[in-house]
């Protein structure tokens, strides 16, 4: 009998503290919580900030409208309010302290359920979540396709001399205007193709967008080369908006390279054309091709006699 008593007060003990682990467990396991808020937020001079998520108890014997959703910050707990966009939609207005630009806050949910005049009261903790506070964003490309060499201007705060733009995963050379304009030449890429542009940060990287280089073109003067052997005369090479910064090489073959003498072709950066020397060879005739990254290819014909 001291056996069969001993064996059933081990059975309820076991049973007393599974009932416990099944309890621990369902504490919040009920509740979902979507947080809302973006891990990065710029900055506005009023300091108030919107915090916001989702949360949805999925209890069906929850008591209705005794759930609290509350926002913890800075050690305060804050009651947050329904959206007009959804019911289980919450925000909070929230003023971080002067020179705050980290915030790390959670969420708490409370609510009771049971049945009749019998209920327990619940309460739900979130991870922790992180947001910063930037003082630099952009606003917008003032233009967003064009072809190699063209101008483009980004409007946005917060800009300094140290940023720089990086296109297609590189880094180019930036013109700083002012805090709220720097601007960039379109590198020597293949047209009629999207490139990614983002602006380097002493903060890290911020994605600005896609941007399309269009087809350009230069133009080659005079149309056709007419030397005598000995004879030396010039080829103008024009673009239609500034060269890069980096310059804008222009590659020269023929199908008669004993006909002809000329030294290599690059535009300088910011310039908007070249004047190259050339000198006729061996008598012969045939075309010139030229062509540059992001350009089309112009041919000229060529007669040495």
């Amino acid at each position: 009998m001291l056996l069969e008593n001993k064996t059933m007060k081990t059975k309820k003990i076991l049973l007393c503290l599974i009932t416990t682990l099944v309890s621990i467990i369902f504490v919040g396991c009920g509740v979902t919580v979507q947080n809302l808020t973006p891990l990065k937020i710029p900055t506005n001079p009023s300091n108030i900030y919107t915090f916001s998520c989702k949360a949805k108890i999925n209890q069906s014997e929850l008591i209705f409208d005794t759930h609290k959703v509350n926002l913890v910050i800075n050690g305060e707990v804050l009651p947050m309010a329904q959206a007009g966009d959804g019911a289980n939609h919450y925000t909070y207005d929230y003023k971080l302290p002067i020179g705050q630009n980290t915030a790390f806050y959670y969420y708490k949910v409370d609510y009771k359920f049971g049945t009749g005049d019998e209920y327990q009261y619940r309460e739900y903790s979130s991870s922790i979540f992180e947001t910063q506070l930037i003082n630099r964003y952009v606003v917008e490309l003032e233009s967003k396709r064009g072809p190699v060499g063209s101008k483009v201007g980004i409007i946005g705060r917060g800009f300094s001399q140290t940023d720089i733009i990086v296109f297609n995963k590189r880094e180019i050379d930036t013109e700083f205007y002012s805090p709220f304009s720097i601007g960039f030449s379109v590198p020597n890429l293949s047209p009629r193709n999207n490139y990614q542009i983002a602006l380097r940060t002493d903060q890290g990287d911020l994605s600005i967008g896609d941007f399309y280089i269009d087809s350009a073109s230069f133009n080659v003067i005079p149309g056709l080369v007419n030397l005598a052997s000995g004879q030396r005369d010039i080829l103008i090479f024009q673009l239609y908006s500034e060269a890069p910064e980096s310059g804008l090489y222009i590659d020269v073959t023929t199908d008669v390279p004993d006909s002809i003498i000329m030294d290599e072709v690059i535009i300088p950066g910011g310039m908007k054309q070249v004047t190259v020397k050339v000198e006729g060879g061996t008598p012969g005739k045939g075309t010139l091709y030229m062509k540059a990254a992001g350009f089309g290819t112009v041919q000229v014909p060529l007669q040495v006699h």
